[in-house]
């Protein structure tokens, strides 16, 4: 589960640092490999920002 956790650190330092520039983000579906071997995201979305005049 340590490697879930990280994940969702990381995910989450990323939106945070790019908050301005994404609108969505999606990892889905995430497989959790045992332990030891990590997680691995199957398919991912990132929807970026509208640019704002």
């Amino acid at each position: 589960m340590e490697a879930v956790a990280d994940l969702l650190v990381t995910v989450s330092a990323f939106a945070v640092a790019n908050a301005d520039r994404i609108e969505t983000l999606e990892l889905n579906p995430v497989i959790v490999r045992e332990a030891g071997r990590g997680v691995l995201a199957l398919d991912a979305l990132v929807v970026p920002r509208e640019a704002t005049s």
